[in-house]
C-alpha cells in the first residue's frame, strides 16, 4: 500500500487591529513555512495605505510605528479593511475627552468598527473553497463575530487567540488588587462582551500565559484551552545590535512601559515613589496617558525623580530598555505582557507579578511581588537599587535567555504542532 502523504493545514489569520503587531507577526512566521492561507487586518502599511495615510497629518513617531507593522508576508495574501481601523482611531479620539457624552459615544464608535470588520471577513468567506477539514482560522478575540460561524459551517476549525485573563475576570482583578472573588464578578460589557462571544463560539481558545488559564479554569470555562508563550521576533533583536548604551549619568534607572492605567499598577507604582525619600535614582515612563488619568498620577509625574517619555515607537523604546536597569511592572491583570520579554531582552531585571504571566522566576530573572503589595514593591525597589552588581548579573542572563528560549521563531514552531493537533 502506498504511503498517503499527510496534507498540512492552512490558517487563515484574523488579526484585527490595534495591537495588530502579535498576530502579524504570527502571520509571517507560518508564511515562512508555507502554511498561511490569507490574512485579514486593519491598516497595513502596503503602497496605497502608505499613500492614503500621506493624507493626514501624523506626527513621525505615530508614521514611524506604523511603519514597523510591516511583515515578510506576500501583499496578496493581506486583506485589509481600512475604514474599520479608521473608525477605531476615532474611538480613540472621543475617549480622551472627560465627558460622560463622549464617552458612550466612543463605545458606540468602538462596536461599530468591529461589526464592520467582522462582516467583511463573513462575505470574503462565503467566497472561499468550503474548507476540506484540515484549515484553520485562527482569530484574534474580539474580532470574530459573524465570521466564526461563516468559517465553521465551510468546514474550518476555529481557533480564538485571547491575550489576557477571562473577560469576566478583568475588572474583580483590578478593583481587588489582582485576587480572584467570586462574589465581584460581573458579566462583562461593551468590547468585553464581543471577546467573550468569540471565546464561547470557537472550537478551541489559545492563550499565552498559564494565568490565562487559571482565569479560564476559574470561571469554569470547559473548552479546549492551549498555552503558548509568545516571543519577540527578529526586528527587536536587530534594534539591539544597532543600538549602544548611553553612558550618561551614574543614577540607578527604573523604567515602567505600557498603558499609564489602573490595571497596569500604576497606582502601586505612584504609592512606592511617594513612599522612596531618597534622590538617588530615576523613574522614567513611557506610554499613552489619557488625559482623563492626568489628576489621578498628578503626584507621580510631579516628582523630580520621573521623567515621563509619552508613548514610543518600538525603537526608541528599545533604546530606553537597554539603558535601564529594572523594568517596573506590577500588573493587577495582564496575560503574558510582551513589553516584559522586550525588557528582557534589553538586559534588564524585572520586577514584576504572577498576575503579569511572565517567564519571570523570582530572584533569577528579578522579582516577582503580590499583586497590590505596596511593601514588597518597595523592599524590591531599596534592594535594587542597593545591590547593582545583582541587577546587571540578572539583566545579562535575562538577554541571553530570551533570545535562547523566546524568539518568534521558537513561538511559530511551537504553534504549528498545536495546530497539528486540532481535529
Amino acid at each position: 500500500m502506498k504511503n498517503i502523504k499527510k496534507i498540512k493545514k492552512q490558517i487563515i489569520i484574523s488579526s484585527g487591529f490595534g495591537n495588530f503587531h502579535m498576530l502579524s507577526h504570527t502571520a509571517a512566521g507560518l508564511s515562512k513555512y508555507n502554511r498561511l492561507n490569507r490574512v485579514f487586518c486593519g491598516l497595513y502599511p502596503s503602497k496605497l495605505t502608505n499613500k492614503i495615510l500621506l493624507l493626514f497629518s501624523l506626527s513621525d513617531n505615530k508614521k514611524k510605528k506604523f511603519l514597523l507593522r510591516k511583515e515578510k508576508i506576500n501583499e496578496k495574501l493581506i486583506f485589509q479593511n481600512r475604514f474599520a481601523e479608521l473608525l477605531n482611531y476615532l474611538q480613540l479620539y472621543l475617549s480622551s475627552f472627560n465627558n460622560n457624552l463622549f464617552f458612550k459615544l466612543s463605545e458606540c464608535v468602538n462596536l461599530l468598527s468591529k461589526n464592520i470588520y467582522t462582516n467583511k471577513i463573513a462575505k470574503t468567506l462565503k467566497n472561499l473553497p468550503s474548507s476540506d477539514q484540515n484549515n484553520i482560522y485562527h482569530f484574534r478575540a474580539g474580532f470574530g463575530g459573524n465570521s466564526i460561524k461563516i468559517a465553521r459551517s465551510m468546514g474550518y476549525y476555529t481557533l480564538c487567540d485571547h491575550s489576557i485573563a477571562h473577560p469576566s475576570t478583568i475588572d474583580c482583578l483590578v478593583e481587588n488588587k489582582g485576587k480572584f472573588i467570586s462574589s465581584k464578578i460581573k458579566s462583562p460589557t461593551n468590547w468585553w462582551k464581543l471577546v467573550l462571544y468569540d471565546l464561547k463560539q470557537a472550537d478551541a481558545v489559545l492563550v499565552n500565559s498559564n494565568f490565562v488559564k487559571e482565569s479560564f479554569r476559574y470561571m469554569n470555562f470547559k473548552k479546549k484551552i492551549y498555552v503558548s508563550q509568545l516571543g519577540l521576533e527578529y526586528q527587536f533583536f536587530n534594534f539591539l545590535k544597532n543600538l549602544k548604551k548611553n553612558k550618561g549619568n551614574n543614577k540607578f534607572k527604573f523604567l515602567f512601559a505600557g498603558y499609564i492605567h489602573k490595571r497596569k499598577g500604576v497606582d502601586e507604582i505612584q504609592e512606592a515613589l511617594g513612599k522612596l525619600k531618597d534622590s538617588d535614582f530615576e523613574l522614567h515612563m513611557a506610554g499613552p496617558l489619557n488625559p482623563i488619568y492626568k489628576s489621578r498620577y498628578k503626584k507621580l509625574f510631579e516628582d523630580k525623580r520621573t521623567f515621563y517619555h509619552g508613548s514610543m515607537n518600538r525603537r526608541d523604546l528599545c533604546k530606553l530598555m537597554l539603558n535601564s536597569d529594572v523594568f517596573l511592572f506590577p500588573s493587577l491583570c495582564e496575560g503574558s505582557a510582551r513589553v516584559i520579554f522586550e525588557a528582557m531582552a534589553s538586559g534588564c531585571a524585572i520586577i514584576t507579578t504572577k498576575n503579569s504571566g511572565s517567564v519571570v522566576k523570582h530572584n533569577k530573572n528579578g522579582f516577582i511581588i503580590p499583586p497590590g503589595n505596596i511593601k514588597k514593591l518597595v523592599n524590591c525597589m531599596n534592594k535594587s537599587k542597593k545591590n547593582k552588581k545583582l541587577i546587571n548579573k540578572m539583566g545579562k542572563y535575562n538577554s541571553l535567555f530570551v533570545k535562547k528560549k523566546y524568539t518568534y521563531e521558537i513561538y511559530t514552531k511551537k504553534l504549528l504542532k498545536i495546530y497539528d493537533q486540532l481535529k
